[in-house]
């Protein structure tokens, strides 16, 4: 990823004549948008076929993969024959600060700023910059919301937005590069599809939230929760809030209904954005909506559709701006729906895209009348698209990384790629129950990739675990400490203070630690915040060794179970998922054979009984974890009595001494006490008995 920030800045530039798009990618373990360029990715895979690039396959700790590039010998040798001046110039002008000198130390580096979610650019001289690869651009669009015929049962038509596309004749987009458009669509129908945790009880209370069997049915919903109902009103933002409109329903089985959203947009765009929503008790999601217009494509022309004499009306959605469209679709999709999901259900899409299901993986299945070739009349044939250059390169764009290409007929396509596949041609729409079969299994495979990375991560975690139980009486000198937060810097105290101490919060767990604040760094308290020096003996670090342990098991107990729930949920899902009716349409039984569907779902049975496989053992290892814990706390137990015991033997031994020496002390006193009556006595009978040897 950072070379393609690299190529991005070299397009921004107008060294490199790509094309970008945005794409998703896993950046910091977080799944993120970026204006990629296919056109670059397909030229460095070309590099490494020709021997020109090495690459290293690399896993991170969340278990995602990357490839790490070097440039081989013979590349180099090639560089030397045929790299220009000019070239090597204006790829210098990218790579390295405009101010510089030209040295290692003014060539830009790329690191991602989690907090800011962007990435920057830096030089070893200090110089740094945002680039701007995350600001993804937004074109106009009208569309209207579209459900599959072969997931109605009753109810109303669709509405019809055609009438709206009028809006778009002033509408501008944000698009800095100068799109090179080598393939557009005809009648274009979206399908993004997504499993959710579901079952029989979730869509009774999804039914009962939006009010189906109420006279007034749907309206506003946010994700918002009222904290006091009991009060006369909820002041909350109207930014964000989704118009919900019902098709049919059955109160435990699914629930059709339109949905709108209201997002504010920059200047100048236009976004009528109306989804189809269909919701099932197994899980199945799908958003559905027809493209009316884009741009200046107009899919679906209205009799009073505009037009002026520099801006022809075309039939024609290019893929650089469906790409952009796409983008938008999948981000608010997240937002209606989680505006419409119970709090358990959000925490369960929390829990396996660690906290990042705003931006959870979806699956793309676009439908449209014809696929053009710019300048060629014709429809191509599925092995023309799949061409390794242009083509392909643009149908990466929404579809991820390509995998096949097929003719269903003389005029119609499909190809197939890792985030979605393209279906080209006359009437598609009769393949539909094929493709809403094919989609259910293509989301739950999407879902369950997500869901086993999560085990392992899990399973890392409980490695963690083990080890702070076998070293909880480790010496905390060995041990990094945790920071001190932001408490520290509102104390206050006289710089001729020798030692300060203050009870502070820190940012890694909830506990109390002890500071000591020197003399030197009172002295320095104008200039920033003091040094800090952690007092941590042996018996608060053994305490702090349990907390730690406590909330992790505790955490990771929760854990395991939801992670079992979600699963049930997808076991059963597939169990009670009916096959499709096998076509009798020629085309359509190609189709179906093609997708392989009764394989594909037998596939995912297999993966999830191995899923339930890694769960009980994660169970079993929590059960063996909280064994281990609960002995530590005997042992802490144990210790505060043997201590209590040798306290207590401490004290009856010096009981026992001070006793001895009170009987020593009472004798001597009766001696002393003897002695000075005896001499007292004779003083007083005058004899001087004691001395009457002395006086004679």
């Amino acid at each position: 990823v950072p070379l393609m920030v690299l190529i991005y800045e070299g397009i921004v530039a107008g060294t490199f004549m790509y094309d970008y798009a945005p794409a998703p990618d896993i950046v910091g373990g977080r799944r993120a948008y970026l204006n990629i360029s296919q056109e670059g990715r397909d030229d460095l895979d070309d590099l490494r076929e020709a021997g020109l690039l090495y690459g290293l396959k690399l896993a991170t700790k969340k278990y995602f993969s990357t490839v790490a590039l070097r440039i081989t010998m013979l590349g180099e040798e090639h560089l030397e024959k045929h790299l220009t001046p000019a070239d090597r110039a204006s790829v210098q002008a990218v790579v390295y600060h405009p101010d510089g000198v030209g040295e290692e130390r003014d060539r830009f580096s790329v690191r991602w700023d989690s907090a800011r979610r962007e990435y920057i650019l830096y030089t070893d001289r200090g110089f740094s910059r945002p680039s701007t690869i995350t600001e993804i651009e937004s074109v106009s669009y009208v569309s209207s919301p579209y459900i599959p015929a072969a997931l109605r049962v009753s109810g109303r038509a669709n509405r019809e937005n055609v009438g709206r596309v009028e809006e778009l004749k002033d509408a501008v987009s944000n698009i800095k590069d100068e799109l090179s458009e080598n393939l557009s669509l005809n009648k274009v129908y979206l399908l993004i599809g997504e499993w959710l945790p579901m079952g029989a009880n979730q869509m009774v209370a999804l039914n009962d939230k939006l009010g189906s069997t109420e006279r007034v049915q749907g309206g506003f919903f946010t994700s918002e929760v009222d904290t006091d109902p009991d009060k006369s009103r909820f002041v909350g933002t109207s930014v964000g809030l989704t118009e919900v409109e019902l098709l049919d329903f059955d109160e435990t089985t699914y629930i059709n209904f339109e949905a709108e959203v209201h997002y504010p947009e920059e200047e100048g765009i236009i976004q009528v954005e109306n989804f189809g929503c269909c919701i099932n008790f197994r899980g199945n999601t799908i958003y559905g909506l027809k493209c009316d217009a884009v741009m200046h494509a107009v899919c679906s022309p209205s009799p009073s559709t505009f037009a002026t004499a520099d801006r022809a009306v075309e039939n024609k959605l290019s893929l650089d701006n469906l790409s952009r469209l796409l983008v938008d679709v999948q981000v608010d999709s997240s937002k209606i729906i989680d505006n419409l999901l119970s709090p358990h259900q959000r925490s369960m899409l929390d829990l396996t895209y660690l906290n990042d299901a705003q931006l959870r993986e979806k699956y793309n299945v676009i439908l449209c009348e014809r696929i053009n070739k710019d300048g060629v009349s014709r429809q191509l044939k599925a092995h023309e698209y799949m061409d390794k250059e242009a083509n392909e390169n643009e149908l990466k764009q929404v579809l991820g990384d390509t995998h096949s290409a097929h003719d269903l007929s003389d005029d119609e396509v499909i190809i197939i790629g890792k985030n979605g596949m393209l279906i080209g041609g006359p009437n598609v729409g009769r393949h539909e129950a094929v493709i809403v079969s094919y989609l259910a299994l293509m989301t739950r495979n999407m879902f369950m990739r997500s869901l086993f990375q999560r085990t392992f991560i899990l399973s890392d975690t409980l490695k963690h675990l083990r080890n702070l139980i076998s070293l909880h009486e480790s010496n905390p000198n060995s041990k990094s400490v945790p920071r001190a937060s932001g408490a520290v810097d509102q104390c206050r105290a006289d710089s001729r203070s020798q030692v300060v101490t203050e009870d502070v919060d820190t940012d890694a767990l909830s506990c109390t630690k002890k500071f000591v604040w020197t003399e030197r760094a009172a002295k320095h308290w104008r200039g920033g915040p003091p040094k800090i020096e952690i007092v941590v003996d042996m018996e608060f670090q053994f305490l702090l060794n349990l907390f730690i342990i406590r909330n992790l098991l505790a955490e990771s107990s929760a854990d395991v179970l939801m992670l079992s729930e979600i699963q049930s949920y997808l076991a059963e899902s597939l169990v009670e998922m009916p096959q499709p009716v096998v076509p009798e349409d020629l085309v359509s039984l190609h189709l179906y054979h093609l997708l392989n569907i009764p394989s594909t779902a037998a596939q995912l049975k297999r993966r999830i009984r191995d899923l339930q496989k890694n769960l009980q053992c994660s169970r079993g290892e929590v059960n063996s974890l909280r064994d281990m814990a609960e002995s530590v706390g005997h042992s802490k137990s144990f210790r505060v009595q043997q201590q209590v015991q040798v306290n207590t033997k401490n004290l009856e031994d010096e009981f026992r001494a001070n006793e001895r020496a009170s009987a020593s002390i009472g004798i001597l006193q009766v001696v002393l006490a003897g002695s000075l009556a005896f001499d007292i006595i004779d003083r007083a009978h005058g004899l001087y008995l004691g001395i009457a040897a002395e006086i004679e």
